[in-house]
């Protein structure tokens, strides 16, 4: 039974054969779980002492094997691909359940409303109530979906809620016959402290409180492009309470969620424009807290489209973006009066193991591109079927991105289903790591060294099979640049299953996508300019990083994020923040972080915050264990580019 199949039928009775069938692999794989309940494999769950994300481990642990079941035949070679590590679907045990990763509608769903386990929720008529809300609407849409979730452009989306609350407070004080000018002032004041201690019970909220499927909720917000009185003001309230942080005076420190991406308009925010101030808040936090990342809206692809439609399409997750789509012409525009769909979804992600793939090529003597359209040709058979799946979901999987304006169009309402309408919005990609490796195995070189030709070659391989595939298949996949988190040690895992360890997979990890590898001695901006072009050639997921070794210097940071703005980047500035958990003093600490020591106290109890790919985790937490798994705690260790 394939996956589409079975979200067709979707009987007591099919589910039930389906379980009977693998019934043997689902103990195996809940033993394995148990067994290995304090893995570190996923920096945003502490299995072991956290019942939320316990519960939902060993759920996911029932339906990887149903997932991988319904995803391929466990003779065919797609199935041998996925069991080898030539491929390796993301979030296996989620893709028989819902999709991935969304931007979602914020604004219409506080203007209209939304009904939710037969409570209806009606738009708010101040600050506090709109975060208030958004914090629920969070934790309802996380528990509908397994991957990212962007609430974008949210300094417009709450303006008129900050003007709302600002209109009060005048009345209010003027009707104790306080002058306009004192009561305007007052009430200025009001609503932002009213917007710092909101964003304080978000950032609270996502940190603390589980979505519905366990786990907590990967929340991304953008902003920096409202121009009005109240937009600023939200933008500032973000910045400023990210920057004061959480906890005990003193000892302070800044929520790694919701995630933060500056809209970077050079019309708006460049030198003497009117939002400078607000791009200088926002580079400040930046350089001290590692966040916000900034996004170009003047130069690239995610900016000529806005400058040509007026719209911006951002980020999800860490790294992921949507590849357009227009309401009359689909993949390209019908005209120049057509309109750019935005509020839409990813379906998932297949990542080809590239250095494996050219292992095999070499080993057996085949042609090493071929190879890889191979695989991918095996990947896109299994994105078809999940493409029809997702078409057949119910309509409440995800009440309000479906049901109640959430998402881009409309749903099969006759048949309570997402739809082809919605479908046909949506993308799906192929995924890729250790171009690097790839690179050192073709070329006998490093990317650098081989100023990244090999690494072009092979994504306008890639790119080019998609192409071919959109025009026979009418899907909107797309190319991504798959963050260097698990997978990417999972992927060396197998290769060495294979081949054994060599020079190629000693440190236990690929490097993440199209980047350098992190050990490189190489300056800011040459780093820049080698991943430029093999960043714009990954239009489905990517991010580029600088590293900093200060958070004092903020015009060095400003320079750097100026750059990467005219170069088109999704850009962010990492250093290796640590905070002495006696003293609460913050400083950069060592490229080991098992080197940590409190320069002013002499403290080791110290937490730290580590760039994981496009998010922040926690390298250790308060009771000093690692978060992270060994290989990507190595891979931090090597750090001296990223």
């Amino acid at each position: 039974m394939k996956l589409s199949k079975f979200s067709r039928e979707g009987d007591p009775q099919g589910i039930r054969a389906v379980i009977d069938e693998v019934k043997d692999n689902i103990i195996d794989s809940v033993k394995h779980c148990i067994a290995n309940i304090d893995d570190r494999s996923n920096a945003n769950s502490d299995k072991l002492k956290n019942l939320q994300t316990w519960r939902m481990s060993v759920s996911d642990a029932v339906m990887a094997p149903i997932s991988n079941h319904l995803l391929c035949d466990e003779k065919d070679e797609l199935a041998q691909a996925i069991k080898q590590g030539f491929l390796y679907p993301h979030d296996l045990a989620s893709k028989s359940l819902t999709y991935n990763c969304c931007i979602l509608n914020i604004s219409h769903l506080l203007e209209h409303g939304y009904t939710f386990n037969n409570m209806p929720i009606t738009q708010p008529h101040g600050i506090t109530a709109a975060i208030g809300n958004m914090r629920e609407i969070t934790q309802i849409q996380s528990g509908g979906q397994f991957g990212g979730l962007t609430l974008p452009e949210i300094d417009t989306a709450l303006a008129p809620y900050v003007e709302m609350s600002y209109n009060k407070y005048v009345k209010e004080y003027m009707d104790l016959g306080v002058s306009v000018e004192v009561a305007r002032e007052a009430s200025l004041k009001r609503v932002d402290k009213e917007l710092e201690q909101s964003f304080q019970a978000l950032e609270c909220s996502v940190n603390t409180v589980s979505s519905f499927r366990g786990d907590y909720p990967f929340i991304v917000i953008t902003f920096g492009a409202g121009t009005s009185m109240f937009a600023k003001r939200v933008s500032m309230g973000i910045l400023n309470q990210r920057l004061k942080g959480n906890g005990p005076v003193g000892k302070k420190i800044p929520a790694i969620f919701p995630k933060l991406v500056f809209l970077y308009d050079e019309n708006i925010h460049g030198e003497g424009k009117e939002c400078h101030d607000v791009f200088l808040k926002a580079a400040e936090c930046s350089v001290n807290t590692q966040y916000p990342d900034f996004l170009s809206l003047n130069h690239g692809a995610t900016g000529e489209l806005y400058q040509k439609w007026g719209k911006i399409i951002s980020p999800m997750g860490c790294r992921a973006f949507l590849s357009p789509y227009w309401e009359k012409g689909g993949f390209e525009p019908a005209g120049d009066d057509d309109e750019l769909s935005i509020y839409r979804f990813n379906m998932g992600v297949i990542s080809l193991n590239i250095p494996m793939i050219i292992k095999e090529a070499f080993t057996k003597g085949y042609d090493w591109k071929e190879r890889i359209t191979y695989y991918q040709d095996l990947a896109r058979e299994a994105h078809r079927d999940t493409v029809e799946f997702v078409k057949h979901l119910p309509i409440d999987t995800a009440p309000l991105a479906f049901r109640f304006g959430g998402f881009d169009g409309d749903p099969d309402w006759k048949n309570g289903v997402v739809g082809e309408n919605m479908v046909k919005r949506a993308t799906i990609s192929f995924g890729y790591g250790g171009l690097n490796e790839a690179t050192m195995m073709i070329a006998n070189q490093t990317l650098v060294e081989n100023r990244a030709v090999i690494a072009k070659e092979i994504l306008e391989l890639l790119n080019a099979n998609i192409a071919r595939y959109k025009a026979e298949d009418h899907i909107l996949y797309a190319l991504y640049g798959t963050p260097g988190e698990s997978w990417l040690s999972t992927a060396v895992d197998k290769y060495k299953e294979m081949f054994g360890e060599d020079e190629y997979s000693k440190n236990g990890y690929w490097t993440n996508s199209f980047h350098v590898a992190v050990d490189t001695e190489i300056d800011p901006i040459s780093k820049m300019n080698l991943e430029i072009a093999n960043f714009h050639r990954s239009g489905g997921g990517h991010i580029t990083y600088s590293r900093l070794q200060t958070t004092s210097n903020i015009s060095a940071g400003i320079a750097l994020i100026e750059e990467a703005m005219r170069n088109g980047l999704y850009h962010g500035l990492n250093h290796s923040a640590d905070y002495c958990l006696d003293c609460g003093h913050r400083f950069v600490g060592p490229d080991n972080p098992a080197d940590s020591v409190c320069p002013k106290c002499g403290s080791k109890h110290i937490l730290q915050i580590r760039r994981m790919n496009g998010y922040l985790g926690y390298r250790t937490g308060f009771d000093g264990r690692p978060r992270f798994h060994d290989a990507k705690i190595a891979e931090f260790a090597r750090r001296k580019c990223m």
